[in-house]
C-alpha cells in the first residue's frame, strides 16, 4: 500500500506533537544586548542532552520520492537544521509502547533554509530530502553514542507493506 504524504509548511503549531520548531521568524531580537553589528535571537528552544553531545553535518541528496523506512532515538533529542537550502523533513509521533512507528502520524513538512527542528526523544523520522537541487546540508546534533547505542530503524513496507510516497515538492 502507497501512502500519499502531502507536505505542509513547517509552523510551531503543526511540529509541536514531534518536537520544537527552531526559527527567528515572529521572534524578538534580544534587546538585552545592544549591537550595531549583530542581532541575537536568544532561547528559541530548551534541551538537556544529558551527556556529551556531537555535532555533524549531514549531506542529504536527491533521490526517489519514495520511503518506508524511519528511525527514532529514545535515549536523546536530535536536532535538525538547514543550513543552506530548503528540505521536506519527514516524522512521526513519538510513541515509547510501540516497535515501529504509526503511519497515520506520518508528517511531511517543508522547512526552510535557517530553520531547524529540535526532535523530542523517541520521535520518528527519516533522511530529509532536498527541496530543489541535487543536495542540502544540515547540521545534526544529538548524544554522543546515539548510532551506536540508540538506532533503532523500522522498515514499513517489510513490516506493514506501507510505502509512503510525497507529492510534489
Amino acid at each position: 500500500m502507497i501512502k500519499k504524504l502531502s507536505v505542509e509548511n513547517i509552523t510551531a503549531e503543526n511540529f509541536e506533537d514531534y518536537g520544537t520548531l527552531v526559527t527567528t521568524s515572529g521572534k524578538q531580537v534580544n534587546n538585552d544586548l545592544d549591537s550595531e553589528i549583530f542581532n541575537l535571537y536568544s532561547h528559541l528552544a530548551r534541551n538537556n542532552f544529558e551527556g556529551e553531545i556531537i555535532f555533524n553535518i549531514l549531506e542529504v541528496l536527491d533521490r526517489d520520492n519514495k520511503f518506508s523506512s524511519l528511525e527514532r532515538h529514545t535515549g536523546t533529542e536530535e536536532l535538525f537544521f538547514a543550513l543552506d537550502q530548503d528540505v521536506i523533513v519527514l516524522v512521526a509521533r513519538p510513541d515509547n509502547n510501540s516497535e515501529t512507528p504509526d503511519p497515520d502520524t506520518v508528517k511531511a513538512f517543508h522547512m526552510q533554509a535557517g530553520e531547524g527542528m529540535l526532535m523530542k526523544k523517541g520521535t520518528w523520522h527519516w533522511i530529509p530530502y532536498p527541496v530543489s537541487g541535487n543536495k542540502a546540508n544540515m547540521l545534526v546534533v544529538f548524544k554522543e553514542g546515539t548510532l551506536a547505542q540508540d538506532l533503532v530503524v523500522v522498515d514499513l513496507e517489510e513490516k506493514e507493506n506501507i510505502t509512503f510516497k510525497i507529492e510534489k515538492r
